[in-house]
C-alpha cells in the first residue's frame, strides 16, 4: 500500500493508484478514488463540506486526493 499524501495516514493499493492515474480527466480520477474509500450508498447525501443539509466526507481522505493537484 502507498500513502496517498505523505503524512495524512490515508493509504491505497498501488494497483488502484495506477488505475486512477490512467483516468482521462480529473473528475473521473476523483470519482474513482472516492470509490476506493466509500461504497456508493455512503456517498449518497454527502458533499465535500457540510452545506445544504448534507454531511461532509472525511476531510483527510478528500484533502489527500487533492493535495498534489
Amino acid at each position: 500500500m502507498i500513502e496517498l499524501s505523505p503524512g495524512r495516514g490515508i493509504y491505497v493499493y498501488e494497483s488502484l493508484l495506477t488505475k486512477a492515474a490512467a483516468k482521462t480527466s480529473p473528475r473521473s480520477t476523483a470519482l474513482f478514488l472516492l470509490s476506493c474509500f466509500y461504497r456508493h450508498e455512503e456517498l449518497m447525501g454527502k458533499n465535500l463540506e457540510e452545506t445544504n443539509g448534507k454531511t461532509a466526507l472525511h476531510n483527510n481522505i478528500t484533502e489527500s486526493m487533492v493535495s498534489d493537484i
